[in-house]
């Protein structure tokens, strides 16, 4: 067994990095809050819980450390990758550069999966099943569900985007390229 310290490539120009909405850090009083902003970090405002910072979650486009994974597995290593989504960076001439931001893990993974040509991509969630319409009294846990069904779902935004989404949406990926 051998873990590979990864690094993941991301679009500098990724709308992800107009929009930030991954929350992170410690809630902060008002006062704190605007301090944030005052370095140029987002900060959202939680509904009876103050304020916590939030840093955009932009997709994978390399993974720099593709051919030593993969070189790695073709020798029988079990291997851990991209723990955590990877470190996030981005090209600035010939070298790579940290980002504020955070990467999707679940994108992360589907990526990976897709350059390895692995035959299945497993993603654990604390839910037996994904569900539409979640918390309402029509609430429907899903089965089986097609690229196309989670493009059709995604689009009337029955799976929130900084949690379920990347999940769905990494699966749809990776099951749309493998066919």
């Amino acid at each position: 067994m051998c873990t590979v310290i990864t690094q993941i490539i991301v679009d500098p120009y990724d709308d992800a990095f107009y929009q930030p909405l991954k929350v992170i850090n410690r809630y902060m009083s008002a006062k704190e809050a605007a301090a944030e902003e005052a370095k140029g970090n987002y900060v959202v405002g939680e509904e009876g819980k103050c304020f916590r910072r939030v840093v955009p979650a932009p997709k994978p486009t390399e993974i720099v450390e593709t051919k030593a994974i993969r070189t790695l597995c073709d020798a029988g290593h079990v291997v851990i990758a991209a723990g955590d989504g990877g470190i996030l960076v981005l090209k600035q001439r010939h070298h790579l550069k940290g980002a504020s931001a955070v990467i999707e893990k679940d994108y992360t993974s589907g990526k990976l999966a897709k350059l390895l040509d692995a035959d299945m991509l497993l993603i654990l969630t604390g839910r037996e099943r994904m569900c539409i319409n979640f918390g309402t009294n029509q609430m429907k846990e899903l089965d089986r569900i097609t690229p196309e069904e989670v493009a059709d779902y995604a689009a009337v935004r029955q799976f929130p985007r900084a949690s379920i989404l990347p999940k769905m949406a990494a699966g749809a990926s990776f099951l749309y390229q493998s066919c």
